[in-house]
């Protein structure tokens, strides 16, 4: 179950990577962000989906994804 420290923390990460990522913190002992993005030259979209174990997990996660490549 998550705590209200982890809800916190997650509230956190909503106010940073909200426009770009759903965050679920509703599945028991799992965390999950996605977003979807549009593939214009494709036709379509891809849905990129994280799974985490904690909040810190996915925190890192995020900020991986959003890391300037």
């Amino acid at each position: 179950m998550i705590t209200r420290d982890e809800l916190r923390k997650a509230d956190k990460l909503r106010s940073v990577y909200g426009n770009a990522w759903e965050i679920c913190t509703d599945v028991p002992d799992v965390l999950y962000a996605w977003r979807h993005e549009n593939l214009a030259k494709l036709d379509g979209h891809l849905v990129n989906v994280l799974r985490a174990g904690d909040i810190d997990e996915l925190a890192n996660k995020l900020a991986e994804q959003e890391a300037p490549q």
